[in-house]
């Protein structure tokens, strides 16, 4: 078993002192320092989360109230980006995927309407930048049928669903939880822009039947009852659903400064970033030419330094920190297939909230696959291989520090265990999660999430407990520290 001590000049013979390297070819704690700094960065620069729930706040302290919740929801994803990294890889595929996959027809619609379209676009739709507003007056009345829902294959046989005793108990509770929680948040962050639309509340019954028949579970009911209001927040598909219904006459006109000027990234942030980044894989792959190791820290810093190199790559289109949507006008008001069909795709924030959910799977708009790329990736696909990829290359360079010095020999193989860990269990269990036997795939999630969390501890906790029991070469400084950066 290998044991180290702290390099000090008090145990250092006098003749030893005249061999020793110059001060500035030694590293100090600013190596330390530059690597909490980069961890720091890329957690909180990688971030683009979807737009917020709209309140109104009246006073100071629902003013303060909100921008608690705000920054609790970026703390949280903060952590959850430093503990794994792969779920932001994976969400950041699916998004730039469905931006691929659905620009090409909105664009369609926008030549016919006169407006521009972009994949930024796209982007700033699927994080929620577009709400549908709907007149709430009782002469706004829906079409008897639309035709870009109804499938004559699959007639549904609504008398069974009606609200009937223990459905119309079902759709008066929802709606009861539904005002309950909206009186709620109102108190604690202002008033909310949701409000019942007459037309849209009489279908609710309908809709609620129509959605029961084509859902496999029950997790869609709130979002019926949230289809009852006048104000509907789009993703990309669904502003494609209801610009070829007739529920919107055209298309927004939004031009790319628009789009610049909702964007507050930080640019300065970003760039920082990447010469932090930069210059640590330079240094990194520097020092193992040289033959001289690397902390675990630097090691670690290194993962997620590329993972967020891949994530800038798929974000380059996302619109990041909006904080309020653009709001457009209905033509008319929706149909009870119109309302069930979006409620069916319609991801929300979870607890009937109208944001779109950070985690939401983005869906891709029915155009003919030949005229896209990656048309056979479906958005759960896309979210897999991403994550699998994620964690190989996570998990993989932490396996650089195989041979790295370690206080003990349980502490290396335990190093090694974690890496592996790291690297193959979100593939592994997201494999076996989607086969078939809802308890097995949650008994192998919860397993493997349990064995994951563990490893990601253990890694964080001896990356700074490694430090402690460098040997002198790491202490070494190399031709990288004149590479300008900060620390």
């Amino acid at each position: 078993m290998e044991r180290f001590a702290r390099p000090s000049a008090l145990s250092q013979k006098p003749d030893q002192f005249s061999s020793a390297p110059p001060t500035f070819a030694l590293r100090s704690t600013s190596s330390v320092w530059t690597c909490i700094s980069i961890l720091i960065l890329c957690s909180w620069s990688v971030l683009h989360l979807t737009i917020p729930e709209q309140f109104a706040p009246q006073n100071r302290r629902q003013r303060w109230n909100l921008w608690i919740a705000l920054l609790f929801i970026k703390l949280k994803w903060t952590a959850i980006t430093i503990i794994a990294p792969e779920v932001i890889c994976g969400s950041a595929a699916t998004s730039w995927i469905s931006a691929w996959r659905n620009t090409p027809g909105l664009q369609s619609f926008a030549e016919q309407d006169g407006v521009p379209w972009s994949r930024a676009h796209t982007s700033f739709a699927d994080i929620g930048g577009f709400v549908l507003r709907f007149h709430n007056d009782e002469n706004d009345l829906a079409p008897e049928a639309p035709e870009f829902i109804r499938d004559p294959d699959q007639t549904v046989e609504l008398q069974q669903f009606l609200p009937k005793g223990s459905n119309s108990d079902r759709l008066t509770s929802l709606r009861m939880k539904l005002r309950a929680t909206f009186a709620t948040r109102s108190r604690r962050y202002g008033k909310s822009f949701w409000r019942p639309h007459k037309t849209h509340e009489s279908q609710g019954a309908e809709a609620l039947a129509l959605a029961t028949a084509r859902m496999r579970h029950n997790q869609n009911d709130s979002n019926v009852v949230l289809m009852e209001g006048d104000t509907w927040v789009l993703t990309s598909d669904l502003l494609y659903k209801v610009r070829s219904s007739g529920l919107l006459r055209s298309l927004p006109h939004i031009t790319q400064a628009d789009l610049d000027d909702k964007n507050k990234g930080d640019i300065l942030v970003k760039l920082l970033a990447i010469i932090q980044v930069s210059w640590m894989i330079c240094q990194v792959i520097i020092r193992a030419t040289l033959g001289r190791p690397s902390s675990p820290l630097e090691i670690m810093t290194v993962a997620f330094a590329v993972s967020t190199f891949f994530f800038y790559l798929m974000s380059l289109d996302r619109p990041q920190n909006v904080n309020t949507p653009i709001y457009i006008q209905a033509e008319r008001a929706a149909t009870a297939e119109e309302m069930a069909a979006i409620a069916l795709d319609v991801e929300v924030s979870g607890d009937a909230k109208l944001s779109i959910s950070n985690t939401a799977t983005p869906r891709y708009v029915h155009v003919e696959s030949s005229q896209l790329v990656l048309s056979t990736f479906s958005p759960e696909r896309a979210y897999v291989v991403a994550v699998i990829v994620g964690s190989l290359i996570f998990g993989g360079v932490h396996l650089f520090a195989w041979n790295s010095a370690f206080p003990t020999d349980v502490e290396k193989w335990l190093w090694r265990v974690s890496s592996l860990v790291t690297m193959t269990s979100p593939g592994i269990t997201l494999l076996l999660f989607l086969k078939p036997g809802y308890w097995s795939g949650m008994v192998i999630l919860c397993t493997a999430g349990f064995l994951f969390v563990l490893a990601r501890l253990f890694i964080t906790v001896e990356v700074f407990r490694s430090l402690y029991y460098l040997p002198p070469e790491n202490y070494i400084n190399t031709w990288a520290a004149n590479i300008p950066h900060f620390g």
